[in-house]
């Protein structure tokens, strides 16, 4: 498990909330929240509770990562089929996981997977807007 920097809500040292370049709009983001699937190798027979909508045996593994795309928060080991909220859900109801939340104004990113709550802010998905995805699979992210 990943444990956050005791000041990861200061936006201090290692962990900066924002550059400069994202400040006007993200000025009290901490980081971005989400769910990702590895490829799991589990015993004969306990493969099932793992299999994906991909068909894949994965985990799946939320995490939390920050502007300088440094992993604040890791919880592996849940099966593919589990929905990212439930992990989420679980998360915060778990004291002893030390999720990190933030404090205050501050906020983490989350899609729309996940609930809409206080600290927790969802991406704007308005009819005209484009996130670049096509850009990053490229890799022109400039």
């Amino acid at each position: 498990m990943i444990r956050p920097h005791p000041n990861y809500n200061d936006g201090v040292k290692f962990h900066k909330s924002c550059n400069k370049r994202y400040l006007p709009f993200f000025k009290d983001c901490i980081g971005e929240l989400d769910g990702t699937h590895i490829k799991a190798r589990l015993p004969q027979g306990q493969e099932i509770p793992y299999i994906d909508r991909k068909g894949y045996s994965t985990q799946n593994i939320l995490v939390i990562v920050d502007f300088n795309m440094c992993f604040t928060f890791a919880w592996a080991g849940w099966e593919g089929t589990a929905h990212d909220n439930r992990i989420f859900g679980e998360a915060l109801h778990r004291p002893e996981l030390n999720f990190p939340r933030p404090l205050g104004n501050k906020y983490y990113l989350v899609d729309a997977k996940y609930s809409h709550i206080k600290g927790y802010m969802l991406l704007y998905k308005g009819d005209n807007v484009s996130y670049h995805s096509a850009e990053f699979h490229h890799g022109a992210t400039r």
